[in-house]
């Protein structure tokens, strides 16, 4: 594993009442929205909020699922579907990271190292654009620290990314 930033990620089930209609995500300016999203396997830190589209009452496209009650927060950056971890930058509490290019059955995620070379750069890439989403949507509900925080972050990625 390689060492990056002190942020961190969970394994669990988290259900909240969602505030969405069925296929369809509701305008809001509360965010984050309440819904579920399954934790990867791979990390034991608990609760996890998803941060984040909801359709049908479940964790969906681009995001960050952050895991943990306090820092240091372990985080999937990435890529939910239904409700379940798909793809993304994985990091522990540690510092440890993994290039997740998906996950499986039981929610282990399946690594996206050399022999991956595509789908380890379309992680790096969500994991970006999944921060900035974040930081955007923090900013429109008018949490400028929250907004700022998440921004930061998508800078780290996108220049912390090993060659």
């Amino acid at each position: 594993m390689i060492r990056l930033w002190s942020l961190a990620i969970t394994s669990l089930v988290l259900t909240i009442p969602s505030s969405t209609t069925v296929g369809r995500p509701v305008a809001t300016p509360r965010f984050p929205l309440a819904c579920t999203a399954t934790a990867p396997a791979d990390i034991r830190v608990r609760p996890a909020l998803w941060l984040g589209a909801c359709v049908a009452g479940k964790a969906e496209g681009l995001g960050i699922l952050r895991m943990g009650q306090r820092q240091p927060f372990a985080f999937l950056v990435g890529r939910m579907k239904s409700g379940r971890p798909a793809s993304g930058l994985l990091f522990d509490t540690d510092k440890s990271y993994w290039t997740a290019r998906g996950f499986d059955a039981n929610g282990k995620v399946l690594i996206a190292d050399g022999n991956y070379p595509k789908e380890q750069d379309q992680a790096w890439a969500d994991a970006v654009l999944a921060a900035r989403q974040v930081g955007d949507r923090f900013a429109k509900a008018g949490n400028a620290a929250s907004a700022a925080y998440y921004r930061r972050f998508a800078s780290e990625i996108e220049n912390g990314r090993p060659e």
